[in-house]
């Protein structure tokens, strides 16, 4: 029970005004639904605060003939049955008449009862309702009508209220503020990202060091060569050697003189699928197994919750992964990318695609930062094969032409990223908890609305109780006054 301020006063939802229900008119009747004119709310429509138009609408026939009814303007509206009250309550008011779908229920609120108020208390108390109101055990969310009907909140008087309302609205206007330039800054994050990954692989991030040190470098083409041959070395007989084709440069973008172009298939040593096994072999000890889930967008790789599985060590030694190989998933979020960089035991799941390159672990970091820029990942997502659940294979992402500089250029350009893209990883976060904290706040204004304590209590308000109860009172006198009689007609 919460401690109320002089003045206010605990009630139910049941007795703040006259509930409604929805229904949704035959959709095998075309007459309910051509050109029809009544807003038909449904939950799909809730997404904003005020609504006066619906995606879908019907016929006055509509009302008339089914189990939906007309709801007057400034109602309280909010959805009672969808998955989306497993997070979140959604609610909203009407500026003009409507109509609802089953799936809702609609407030009509006694005089005295600020519309704006009530809709901040649902927002307010939306936990609670959701906590405390949800059926169990069923396969959509839904609220239970007699919970929600019961369910109390703190009513004060109609003046305070309208203080309350006038509060929350002017320190949630200086918040949304705050928040639209947070979000601002963050869509100019990504775009800075964008744009300097673009820059690293056109050469123009290293143009001004390129044209101090060009004399001194070995070229890209050389270097591609030394790879190819270390490639043919280092090749474990895994299956039999197939020299990459290389990408016919004519048909590229010009490079920087001293660059070239490559083929991923030109700069690995091997790509290999990960074996596939049941989730029932997974055991208690043995080696890990990673999977899609454990690759982080940013590129990591947890192993803290993979499972882990007994094999042999000769299978184990076929699949291991070993530090500095490049992962790419190739089912689900495809082309999400991460770089081995542990001592654990592990091997690569099924989903996820190993290269292992024969070049300085710089080649690597590189290859990583091109296959995170725009070009590498509209690549990889134009690549997914297969309907409903795309996947990518090792063939097409070998395939792929890479601008590729000498081995010095690589070592700036990837030292330039990773300062640059892990300050905007710094900000990016420094916006994702100003963001938090922002709802944080929102929630707090919330709070002391109705607790009483974000605006003064007036003593010569009418008290609440009082008001609600004179309220009903003249209600149920003009319920129960006698109808006027119709006048007879003239014989």
């Amino acid at each position: 029970m919460m401690n109320l301020p002089v003045g206010w006063a605990m009630e139910p939802l049941a007795k703040l005004g006259t509930w409604t229900g929805g229904g949704t008119p035959s959709t095998s009747n075309a007459e309910f639904w051509t050109n029809g004119t009544i807003p038909w709310v449904s939950p799909k429509d809730m997404k904003q605060r005020r609504i006066a138009v619906a995606q879908d609408s019907i016929t006055e026939a509509a009302v008339k003939s089914s189990a939906t009814n007309l709801i007057a303007e400034n109602s309280l509206m909010l959805v009672t049955r969808s998955g989306i009250l497993r997070h979140s309550l959604p609610v909203a008011t009407n500026t003009k008449p409507v109509t609802l779908n089953q799936d809702m229920k609609a407030l009509a609120p006694l005089e005295g009862l600020e519309l704006d108020f009530l809709y901040f208390a649902f927002r307010r108390f939306e936990r609670e309702i959701l906590h405390g109101c949800c059926k169990g055990g069923t396969t959509v969310q839904s609220i239970e009508a007699s919970r929600l009907m019961a369910f109390e909140i703190p009513i004060p008087p109609t003046a305070e209220q309208r203080r309350i309302v006038a509060k929350i609205e002017e320190l949630f206007s200086e918040l949304d503020k705050g928040i639209e330039n947070l979000k601002q800054a963050r869509a100019q994050l990504a775009v800075y990202r964008q744009a300097l990954l673009k820059h690293a692989f056109e050469g123009k991030l290293t143009a001004d060091w390129r044209a101090t040190h060009a004399a001194q470098l070995e070229s890209a083409a050389q270097l591609l060569a030394r790879i190819r041959s270390t490639c043919r070395e280092a090749w474990t007989g895994r299956e039999k050697f197939v020299e990459a084709v290389p990408p016919d440069a004519t048909k590229l973008q010009p490079l920087p003189a001293v660059w070239t172009w490559a083929s991923i298939g030109q700069l690995r040593v091997f790509s290999l699928y990960g074996p596939r096994f049941s989730s029932d072999d997974y055991a208690d000890d043995g080696y890990v197994v990673l999977r899609t889930s454990d690759i982080s967008e940013s590129g990591k790789v947890d192993t803290s919750k993979a499972p882990r599985l007994r094999l042999s060590p000769g299978d184990f030694e076929r699949y291991r992964a070993r530090r500095g190989d490049l992962l790419v998933t190739r089912t689900g979020s495809l082309g999400t990318l991460a770089i081995f960089d542990d001592d654990v035991d592990a091997i690569p799941g099924a989903y996820l695609i190993q290269f292992r390159l024969a070049t300085d672990p710089i080649t690597t970091r590189y290859l990583f930062h091109f296959l995170k820029s725009p070009v590498g990942q509209t690549y990889l997502a134009g690549k997914g094969a297969g309907v409903g659940r795309p996947n990518l294979n090792a063939p097409s992402i070998e395939a792929l032409a890479v601008p590729f500089p000498p081995l010095e250029e690589q070592q700036r350009i990837v030292a330039e990223l990773d300062q640059q893209l892990s300050a905007a990883a710094t900000l990016e976060s420094d916006i994702a908890m100003n963001l938090q904290r922002a709802e944080a706040l929102r929630q707090s204004i919330l709070k002391k609305a109705f607790a009483g304590e974000l605006v003064p209590q007036d003593p010569a308000d009418e008290p609440a109780a009082a008001l609600l109860a004179r309220i009903r009172a003249e209600r149920a006198a003009q319920a129960a006054a006698p109808k006027p009689k119709k006048p007879r007609k003239s014989p």
